[in-house]
């Protein structure tokens, strides 16, 4: 053999090992060491966002005291379906306020409605003016409760409690209300 193929044979023998070694040893290096940076820059992130989030709950809790008065307005929005007193109270108040005649009583849920427990229903027996009728639905529909009015039937007052018919264009309203429960 010529020295130049000797030369050949080594060099070619020295880069099969070189490659080899590249392979086998300093590439998976490099892959672990890809890997261990892309779970060092995971961690980082993910302690990034837990402190940002540790900052906002401070920042919550610092401005507590400011946002108490908004939760208890918040809070005094729902209804009590245990003792639901307060909540009467303000649709006997309303009907006073409108000007019309009402009995209120706690409703049972129609079938369709079984699936929402969050909810209390109340119907009211309403006597007086339409447009008193109409201004009683509003101010409930814009009061300090989460309510409304769910369905509404309306007809001419037949008699009053002595049986005298009633011309002065007086009306009965049936009122569903349904109110957001605590």
């Amino acid at each position: 053999m010529t020295t130049k193929t000797n030369i050949s044979i080594w060099c070619a023998g020295f880069l099969l090992i070189s490659l080899a070694l590249i392979y086998g040893l300093i590439y998976p290096a490099f892959k672990g060491i890809k890997n261990a940076y892309a779970q060092i820059l995971e961690t980082k992130t993910a302690t990034a966002s837990l402190a940002l989030q540790q900052a906002a709950m401070d920042d919550f809790k610092n401005k507590q005291e400011a946002y108490a008065p908004d939760l208890q307005k918040l809070e005094a929005a729902f209804v009590d379906p245990q003792n639901p007193v307060e909540f009467i109270k303000f649709l006997e108040t309303l009907a006073a306020d409108s000007g019309i005649s009402a009995d209120i009583t706690i409703a049972l849920p129609l079938k369709s409605e079984e699936a929402r427990p969050n909810r209390v229903a109340f119907q009211v027996l309403a006597k007086g003016k339409f447009l008193d009728l109409l201004e009683f639905g509003e101010k409930l529909e814009h009061g300090q409760y989460l309510a409304g009015i769910n369905q509404i039937t309306l007809r001419q007052a037949g008699e009053d409690t002595a049986g005298k018919k009633i011309a002065d264009g007086t009306v009965e309203a049936t009122f569903l209300i349904e109110a957001i429960a605590k």
